[in-house]
């Protein structure tokens, strides 16, 4: 019931009002539509489906989460072996955590559609059967830009985890800021307006920070970094009018040929890619 108020007073609230006042984010909307989704049904069916879209525009969810280790996620993964079993009905029982919980989410808030990754998009399953990741994941960008809204399952490690669990309390210590700082605190608390002063230098900042702390990620595949960050440079590319190439954008060039590493270079890549190591 504490849900349903959530979604009714503060959720439904926040999307309209974005929906009809912030013109920016209208700007980004997407340009591709999701290739399949994931139809939740209705409460207290015990069974979602996978469907395929024909590029027809419906309205949906997005889910954003972490696979996390091991195998917890591979019971989420459509593959061709299973895609069209999962046309037909997916038990959410069978479901990990995280994406049960973002199908309660959906049902709640009246919304038919989600879509997940590892559900809409089948997976590689051995190196003769590449699945349509590599395709797919250069419109994830899209797919989460045309989303009503996103579901960050921020609070779980991994898929297995869910996240509607009730709120730990506990006791917070308030740090006094030291007198040495204050500067780079007002500078953070007025980036957003610095940031709109040249949206050029505003691009290449925040991607060389983007850069940085992606480059410092495990991700469940390794070899997924390139397609995987694709989708995200092809939104702002187009968003910015700039031109993108082996992570990083024109504008920026030079910012983003600022570093070294250890490490010997991958040779997929060109040597001045920090996707070359």
């Amino acid at each position: 019931e504490d849900l349903k108020e959530l979604i009714r007073t503060e959720i439904w609230p926040w999307i309209r009002n974005c929906e009809s006042q912030h013109a920016q984010c209208a700007a980004f909307a997407a340009a591709a539509v999701p290739t399949r989704l994931i139809d939740v049904g209705l409460d207290g069916d015990e069974m979602v489906k996978m469907i395929e879209t024909d590029q027809k525009a419906l309205e949906y969810i997005a889910l954003s989460y972490c696979w996390g280790k091991g195998t917890g996620n591979s019971k989420a993964r459509t593959t061709s072996k299973n895609i069209q079993s999962r046309l037909n009905g997916i038990l959410i029982k069978d479901l990990p955590a995280t994406i049960q919980d973002a199908i309660t989410i959906t049902r709640l808030m009246g919304v038919r559609y989600i879509w997940i990754d590892a559900i809409c998009i089948v997976q590689a399953d051995g190196p003769n059967d590449p699945g349509d990741w590599a395709t797919e994941a250069g419109r994830m960008g899209d797919y989460y830009s045309g989303s009503l809204c996103c579901i960050a399952a921020s609070c779980a490690k991994g898929s297995t985890e869910g996240f509607l669990r009730a709120r730990p309390l506990g006791r917070f210590k308030i740090k006094p800021i030291p007198s040495d700082q204050p500067k780079d605190m007002e500078k953070e608390l007025v980036r957003h307006h610095i940031l709109s002063l040249s949206k050029r230098e505003a691009l290449g900042e925040a991607w060389c920070e983007l850069v940085r702390d992606y480059s410092n990620m495990k991700l469940s595949f390794a070899s997924d970094r390139m397609v995987a960050i694709s989708g995200v440079a092809t939104l702002l590319s187009r968003k910015h009018d700039d031109d993108y190439f082996y992570g990083a954008f024109r504008s920026s060039l030079a910012e983003c040929l600022l570093w070294w590493s250890s490490q010997d270079p991958n040779t997929e890549y060109p040597g001045w890619s920090w996707l070359s190591v």
